[in-house]
């Protein structure tokens, strides 16, 4: 083989020889370059290890929560940050012994009017936030059964909360004359937007959080994509004089939170880097505030230099008969 490779040499010309030699360089160039960009399985499984041991929270007593403690199924978070991604808590319902099933419709209303370019900026994220087990199996695996492929991709991705995330929830103070169980309904609910907040603050641009039984307009996600780029711009544009001790000088005005929707905490848009302040404020408190009457007041506070944006057209539509609150 050998004998017959340098016969064959012997009849190139300089010119071939000069070809083929970079001709091979830059195969070997190419290769490298590849091998470089495609990182190895065991690179991946560093990396999901790395996300599932991260610690996000902490409960009552300061032991740390670690995502894994949560994460149930999903590609969301260690594979790529999401621009923009979409919350949903949601809880088990029935009524006189019967199941009553909204999510189903909700997610379809978010998927259809995407485009394969929307879901590379999307992701859902559907936060399982009972304490029955037996009920989170109920939603998982209904879940599953209905959107395999969008599971699949990442494109859905599932967490849960787990017991030990939440402050005392019985034999709370009554605050505005509710009831022992709307005490305790309105106190989770404040604890289940803390976890979540904490959860997804380092994994998108911009957070969205609905409910569970909401369906979308064809255009949510063209609106509220135009919209942050209009926000942001506007903040560019209009400076707000703020008066120090020695000095005034000129601040961009931030926004905070963007309503799509007119009532509660459904529709509501927040920069993710805003979502830590939102979520120790909710679990300061809990059981003090309802979510929808407090974070007015935590905008107040933080500073009348920042803004709120009120859309006037609700990209929602509520559409749940039983509520998540029944009974209480």
């Amino acid at each position: 083989y050998l004998f017959n490779l340098w016969q064959r040499m012997r009849s190139f010309t300089r010119y071939d020889i000069c070809v083929q030699i970079l001709s091979l360089f830059f195969l070997l160039v190419c290769c490298r370059v590849i091998f470089l960009q495609l990182p190895s399985s065991s690179c991946i499984q560093d990396r999901r290890s790395q996300f599932l041991n991260e610690i996000f929270s902490y409960d009552g007593i300061g032991n740390g929560i670690k995502r894994r403690d949560a994460f149930i199924t999903g590609k969301i978070s260690y594979e790529r940050k999401a621009p923009l991604l979409i919350g949903i808590p949601t809880v088990y319902r029935s009524y006189k012994n019967k199941t009553t099933f909204y999510l189903d419709r909700t997610i379809k209303s978010l998927i259809e009017p995407l485009s394969k370019e929307d879901k590379r900026q999307v992701n859902i994220l559907v936060v399982l936030a009972d304490t029955e087990e037996n009920k989170k199996r109920f939603i998982y695996q209904k879940l599953n059964d209905l959107f395999p492929n969008e599971i699949r991709s990442g494109l859905i991705g599932m967490i849960g909360i787990p017991k030990r995330f939440y402050l005392p929830l019985h034999d709370l103070t009554p605050t505005f004359n509710d009831t022992s169980e709307r005490m305790y309904w309105r106190s989770k609910q404040s604890l289940d937007y803390a976890f979540i907040f904490q959860y997804v603050q380092n994994l998108c641009d911009y957070y969205l959080q609905i409910e569970d039984d909401v369906l979308a307009n064809d255009q949510y996600f063209d609106t509220i994509m135009e919209d942050i780029n209009r926000l942001n711009n506007a903040r560019n544009k209009e400076p707000v004089i703020f008066k120090g001790e020695k000095e005034t000088r000129l601040k961009h005005k931030p926004w905070v939170i963007s309503e799509y929707y007119k009532m509660g905490f459904i529709g509501r848009l927040i920069p993710a880097h805003y979502l830590d302040v939102f979520a120790g404020f909710f679990k300061v408190f809990y059981n003090e505030l309802p979510v929808d009457w407090g974070y007015p007041y935590m905008l107040d506070i933080m500073d009348p230099g920042f803004s709120e944006h009120r859309l006037h057209v609700s990209l929602f539509t509520h559409i749940g008969k039983i509520s998540s609150s029944i009974g209480t």
